[in-house]
């Protein structure tokens, strides 16, 4: 009950620091007066120290700190392209960079699909799979061998995972792969589907919202991500990469020395 009480006043806390420069930007508005110049700083404060947070989480020393951050960034349904963009610029490590670049190439991709195959439609989790059988090992269902950038299943899914279930119904030996796909394409697109899930010994459930099966056709109906998508995305990474350039380099001639620490890491 205590452990309770605790996430909940922090929740409080943060929710209140959130709301208050915004509130007092309402009421500003509403008297007719200016906002204060302390307000703004205060939330642009609020801000930076988010960022800074998820920052030094993903350029943490052990492994297991950087990979929950990143994959906290990839199951944010509430992280658009321009806050990844705007952390990309606060970066200052490569083990940061590349991380938020995986996530980046992600977002961008889920929002070009979002873009373009609007609606409803088939739904698609974005994996491909094989059926697993009664064979020692993990348990029968469809095993997960890739996940695809842009769609649900990269985000939530691991390589060599087992969905061992969907909506409760239990995937039988040998029928993993046909009646896995059969079962996703039943639903719509952006409807919420739950997976049972064999991860590491222990059976968990996933639950997210599909894609849409014409934007993962479209994406990757041929071998790799197809065109117009990749050259989009190359030229989107030549952008991040020359405005990490230019700050680097905007550093080094304001304090005469590069960055230097913290570039290893690398797994």
């Amino acid at each position: 009950m205590t452990g309770g009480r605790q996430t909940i006043g922090a929740a409080l806390l943060l929710a209140v620091a959130w709301a208050t420069p915004v509130m007092a930007q309402d009421e500003a508005l509403e008297t007719g007066e200016a906002a204060d110049a302390p307000v703004v700083a205060v939330e642009e404060e609020v801000v930076v120290d988010a960022d800074r947070a998820v920052l030094d989480a993903l350029d943490a020393p052990d492994y297991a700190t950087r990979e929950a951050a990143t994959r906290a960034l990839l199951t944010d349904p509430w992280r658009g392209l321009a806050s990844l963009r705007r952390l990309w610029d606060r970066a200052t490590t490569m083990e940061a960079r590349h991380r938020l670049l995986s996530v980046i190439r992600h977002q961008f991709l889920v929002e070009q699909a979002e873009m373009m195959f609007p609606g409803v439609g088939r739904g698609a989790i974005g994996v491909s799979h094989r059926t697993r059988g009664d064979t020692p090992g993990p348990p029968a269902g469809a095993q997960v061998v890739a996940t695809l950038p842009g769609f649900p299943g990269h985000a939530h899914l691991r390589v060599g995972d087992v969905i061992t279930a969907i909506e409760g119904r239990p995937l039988q030996a040998g029928e993993g792969v046909e009646v896995l796909s059969e079962r996703v394409q039943q639903l719509e697109q952006g409807a919420v589907v739950s997976l049972s899930v064999w991860r590491g010994g222990v059976v968990r459930e996933i639950a997210f919202p599909l894609g849409s099966m014409n934007a993962l056709v479209a994406m990757y109906g041929g071998q790799g991500l197809g065109e117009p998508f990749a050259s989009r995305l190359a030229v989107l990474e030549r952008e991040l990469w020359a405005s990490a350039g230019q700050a680097a380099g905007a550093e080094g001639e304001g304090e005469g020395e590069g960055e230097g620490e913290g570039e290893g890491g690398q797994d």
